[in-house]
Formats: structure tokens, sequence, C-alpha cells
């Protein structure tokens, strides 16, 4: 399959800036003084230097400093001191420094305020230099941005969000392990992206458009505001929709003055209003910036491959530098172009159109020779008690370079006792191996220099390999590492049509999990119905994973639940140590009642705390999206009108093959026991993937 993807010649920004429509991006006045703060900080302030400020009331700016003064927080105390003498009624006589900083509040602020307001002054870097990087570097991909935007029904004003996420790098990774123009975190771009040791598709700012693009339009069909739907973007729909029935409105305005929750901060309170100063920087760019030609967007042919192919072997037969391809397919990591793994049969390979005229020639004209029909064999040690990236290194004769790049490690990364390394494949030969480029440094976000490694499941006894090296014997399947999920979905590997004629059947709308793996020569066969308990993932990942998930898990202060798809009442029972007939009768229930989503169930905390009930409930269904998500992406979303007859679990898993929870995550206010003819609900459009081949 051979594609020729087009893209036009460069513009003026500014130009291409859309007048935002108030009825779908409100401009509250409550928000105009953090629009002119950050607008300030695009504009005013470059990356060397900052402001010291109140972080909420944005019209105080104390300060603007350089970033290099060494005296940073001896500046930030002077502030206290001040805003502490002030604090105590002192209005005269004043300092200058007094008088101009008092001068920042109204004439009527209290003594509290100003004592308050001492112990939250915060430093604000500028990024006006950043931002018009962003814009130089953005004409390469708006276009595509914005037929994305129009696929997905999606305003095409949302293309201003890598402004925000990255100024428009690609490669951009940041402390929260968020990589990519996007910025999409490995949690949440799984449900959309290829993402795993061989691919990961967050690099690809085409591809991570498409996916931010479907993310946006389902945060606006959960959450039914522009505003909301954003401010999701940086925080997750699941903390989104906690906001809404914690004070019982959609109002932007609102949410961001009442909502209390611990991570909901300073970044979350602002996303929507940088939104907007972006949105007035990029129209009036030409005012705050020097002339700006943006960077041409880049031709490119694409070429499905009907083959695994290395490489280096490719590169010479096809006449195109490593470093070239590289650059045009900046999803494939590192272990490809170091040769440990081939580039994945399947892929679609972007070749530089000056350099094809014919590109359907690129596959006829292959030699059969390096098209393999199976992935390279991993080849992995098991890290033993005082083992370093150095003394391995040394072991097999090869440079840190390689193993940090080809693990995906930083350099200062601890090693554990069990983890497992990929090697080069010709290790035991004593090649010298270099890296395919020299072009490995990324750009930091924030503040982190690499990216950190996926969090674990404990790693069931039985799969112990013993130390040193070790080939894996199955060529067609991944290697279990430790950095994968011990897990999949039972649901039928087909791949999925979005056509109504062919629907394809899901065997069972729940994962089978086990902490106990039987290994064929294909795959791990899971023999319990019963997701692993709460220790079996880190609460961090939990809460990641269940970011996209607008579910009410919450536990009622009376003690009551929601009770969300794919839940029993044996389950909860088991979650609560309490027998299925005690939950029955604290909820007059008989035998026969069915348990229906969305109902509302009276527990009993008397064997099992609170906490420890919701982490374990949390825990399941991350637990269960996870499995799902490994094995199948969401590629957009569809609209169907309820006939008579209809019954949602059955359309949902034999027309769409999509989980009756899943389907809940894209209504979740829809109740499946009042279905009405004519209604409309949505469906996600999921196709199969294959990771790690």
């Amino acid at each position: 399959m051979i594609a020729v993807i087009g893209f036009s010649l460069s513009v003026v920004l500014h130009a291409q800036t859309q007048v935002l429509d108030p009825a779908l991006f409100p401009r509250p006045a409550e928000l105009e003084p953090a629009i002119k703060f950050w607008t300030r900080v695009y504009t005013e302030v470059t990356t060397d230097s900052g402001y010291l400020h109140d972080p909420e009331n944005l019209s105080i700016v104390y300060k603007s400093l350089d970033l290099r003064t060494q005296d940073l927080e001896k500046e930030r105390q002077r502030v206290q001191e001040i805003l502490l003498e002030l604090s105590t009624g002192k209005r005269n006589p004043l300092s200058p420094e007094e008088t101009a900083i008092l001068a920042l509040w109204p004439e009527s602020v209290s003594n509290q305020t100003l004592r308050t307001a001492s112990n939250r002054i915060r430093w604000q870097r500028g990024q006006s230099d950043a931002f018009k990087d962003g814009l130089e570097r953005s004409g390469a991909f708006r276009s595509y941005i914005n037929n994305a935007a129009d696929r997905n029904n999606v305003p095409p004003a949302i293309a201003l969000v890598p402004h925000l996420e990255s100024s428009f790098n690609p490669r951009a990774r940041s402390s929260a392990s968020a990589v990519g123009m996007w910025q999409f975190t490995r949690a949440t771009g799984q449900r959309f992206m290829r993402i795993d040791s061989i691919i990961d598709e967050r690099m690809d700012p085409y591809i991570a458009s498409d996916a931010a693009m479907s993310l946006l339009n389902y945060h606006y069909r959960v959450l039914g505001t522009w505003p909301l739907a954003l401010t999701a973007y940086n925080q997750g729909v699941s903390r989104m929709m906690n906001a809404i029935r914690q004070v019982n409105s959609s109002d932007i305005v609102k949410i961001i003055s009442e909502f209390e929750d611990d991570n909901f901060g300073f970044a979350g309170r602002n996303f929507y209003a940088q939104f907007l100063a972006v949105n007035d920087v990029e129209a009036a760019a030409t005012r705050y910036f020097d002339p700006i030609k943006s960077a041409e967007a880049p031709a490119y042919v694409s070429v499905r491959l009907d083959a695994f192919i290395d490489a280096q072997p490719l590169a010479d037969a096809i006449g195109v530098s490593i470093e070239n391809l590289r650059s045009a397919n900046p999803s494939i990591l590192a272990p490809v172009w170091l040769g440990a793994k081939r580039i994945p049969r399947g892929f679609n390979l972007r070749l530089p159109a000056a350099d094809f005229s014919s590109p359907d020639l690129v596959l006829a004209g292959l030699d059969k020779d390096i098209k393999r029909r199976e992935q390279t064999l991993d080849k992995l040690y098991e890290v033993g008690l005082g083992d370093s990236l150095v003394t391995i290194a040394d072991k097999f004769g090869i440079s840190t370079d390689i193993l940090v790049a080809l693990n995906e490690l930083a350099r200062s990364s601890s090693l554990r006792a069990g983890q497992q390394l990929l090697l080069p494949p010709d290790v035991e030969r004593g090649q010298p191996i270099v890296l395919a480029s020299n072009n490995d440094a990324v750009e930091v976000v924030a503040t982190s220099t690499a990216r950190r490694p996926r969090a674990a499941l404990p790693r069931p006894a039985s799969m112990t390999r013993p130390r040193a090296l070790a080939m894996r014997e199955e060529p067609s399947t991944p290697s279990l590492r430790l950095d994968q999920p011990l897990l999949r979905s039972s649901v039928a590997e087909t791949t999925v049509s979005k056509r109504k004629e062919s629907p394809a059947r899901l065997n069972s709308p729940t994962p089978s999990v086990s902490p106990a793996l039987a290994i064929t020569p294909n795959r791990a066969v899971l023999s319990s119905s019963e997701p692993a308990t709460a220790s079996a993932l880190l609460s961090d990942e939990v809460r990641n994973l269940l970011n996209s998930d607008p579910s009410n898990y919450e536990v009622a202060p009376n003690g009551s639940i929601v009770v969300q798809a794919s839940e029993t009442l044996a389950q909860l029972a088991s979650w609560l140590g309490l027998r299925t007939w005690e939950l029955e009768r604290l909820n007059d229930l008989t035998i026969r009642d069915k348990l229906a989503i969305g109902k509302t169930l009276q527990l009993n905390f008397r064997r099992v705390s609170i906490r420890d009930f919701d982490k374990t409930r949390r825990n399941y269904h991350a637990q269960l999206q996870w499995a799902f998500f490994e094995d199948y992406e969401i590629k957009g979303a569809e609209e169907y009108e309820v006939a008579r007859g209809d019954n949602i679990q059955r359309i949902a898993e034999l027309q769409f093959s999509v989980p009756l929870w899943l389907t809940r995550q894209y209504n979740p206010d829809l109740d499946l026991t009042r279905v009405r003819v004519g209604q409309k609900i949505t469906f996600p459009i999921i196709t199969k993937t294959e990771r790690n081949l």
C-alpha cells in the first residue's frame, strides 16, 4: 500500500489564527487577569528570565528577574518580608519597594490577605523565545493539524494546544513522562496509538495530531463544553467530571474557583486562560515578534511494508541515508536503528517525496533477502545484584550509550535485580556497535532529562528467567519483560470494522487476568476472570490509567456507590469481605434481581475500610482497561440511533466490538434501563493493534 502525503508551503501563521467563537470558547471577565498575565509570559520575558507573582491573583506581579540571578531566592524572601511587614498594618512611612508592592493590591486590601499572600509567592519562567520558536516550527504541521481537526469535528482553534504543551516540538519529553508534540502520557496515548518497545507513535507529530483530535473530541462529548474539554487535556476527563459533580456546574469559572482537589493546582486552573492568551498572541504575532517565516511542511510518500526489514539494509537498498530515514519516521525507536529489532511488517514507512518519483516501485525493487517473515529475537540480560550500566556494558563490550538507548533509560537510572535489559543482536561476536545516528538528544520540557521506565506489574514466580544471556524461543511473539504488562484481553483478536454489515463479536467484555500464567508457544493463557488485587498496580499508575475514565468511583458520604460496568454483586461483596446475601438484604434485592449499571447501591464497610475498598475497585477497572488497550486502539467515534428492539449491550459487542464499560465512558450519562427509540449513542471505533512485533 502506497500513499502520498502532501503538505502546503510555509505560511504566515498569524494570518491563520481563528477568531474564537464565544459560544464555543467563552471569555469570562473573571479570567482577564490570567489571560493578560500569560500574554506577558509569552511576549515580554524569555526563558532566561521570569516573574515573581501571586498565583491566586495573576494581576499581581512583584518583580521581573533574570533567571541567572544568583539571588533569586533572596529576592523572593525580600518580597515575603515586605508583605509580612505590610500585613502588620504599616502604611506610612513606606520605602520605595514597600510602596511599589502595596500599590499592586487594591486600596482596601486586608492585612490577612497580605499575610496569606506572603506564603504563596510563585516564580514563573518566561516563554517569549520558546513561543516564537514554536510559531516557526508549527508551519510544518499546522495544515495537517487543521485537516485532522476537521476530520474529527473539532474546532480549528484546537491547533493552538501544542503551544501550551511543547512549543510544537515533536521531540519534547516532560518530567511527567509525557512525550511528543502533543505530550501524551503512555496510559492516555495507548488508547489511540501504538506504544511499545519498537514503535512509539507519540513521537510522530502527524499520528499524534490525529490521536489528540480524537481525544479532544471524546473530552467534548463527555464534558459538553470546550473550556472543560481543554482543561481535561491537562487534568484528565476523570478529574473534570469529579469537578462537575462537586460544584454541580459545568461553568469553567466556578470550577476554577470552587473545585477542591489536591491535584487540581496552578496548571489546571490556568490551562484555559493560557489557551485564550495563546490565541491573542498568535493574532497579533507581528506586534510582539520580528517577522516570522514558518517552517515549510515536508512532503513524503508513505509505503506500507509487507515484511519485517532491518533499517540499515533498507536504507542502503533504497538509497536513503539512515539519518534521513530516521528523521522521516520519528515513531521508530532506538532498538530498530541500533539493529536490535526490525522495522515491523505493516508499518507505514515515510520517505522523502523528492527522492521517490515512482513510489510504487519502492517495495517491488527490494531484494527478497532483506525481507523477513519474523521479528528479530530479543536478546535479554537479567540484572543481578551489584550490576550497573557500566559493568553490564563492559561485560558485553558495548558502550553505555548503546545500553541506555536500547532500553530508554536515563544515564542516572538505578537498575534493580531481576530487571531485564535488551542487548544488541551480535554482542557475543564482539563486533563494534555504533549508534545509527548521533541525533539522539531530546529536547526537554520541564525538568526531566529522559523518559522514565514504565512501572511494572509484579513478576510471577513461574516466569523468573535464569540470569545472564537468554534467547527468546518464540520469534512470532514478544518476550515477557518487566516493563510490559503480563495481561491480555479476552476479546476476540479480530480487526474491528466500522461497517455494521460485518460485525466482529466480542468473546467477553471483561478481560481474564491471573497472577499465575501458563505459557504456550504463542501467548500467555489467562486462567482467572478476576483482575489482580490492589497491590498489582502502583497507585500513580492506577490514577494515570483512569485519567480518561469519567466514571464515578467515589464512595458517597452515606456509604453508597454508583454501580459501574463489569461489576457484579458477588464481586462487590468479595471486595467488602461480605457474603452476597448481605448486600442483597441491605439493598432489598432478591436473587432474581439484576444489578443495573448506574444503580445506587448501599455498602457495608464493617470488614474493609472505604480506602481499601476504593483502592481495590479502582485497581480492578484500571487493570481491565490496561488489558484491553494492550490489544486495541480507538480510531474515532460514531453515533448510533437506537431502533425498536435494540439491546445496547449486544449492539456494543456485536456491531461495534466495544465492551460495555468503554461504551459507558463515551456516554457517561446513559441510563441503560431507559434507552429510547431514536436516542443517539456514541460508540468508539476500535482496531486491533500489534505491539512489540
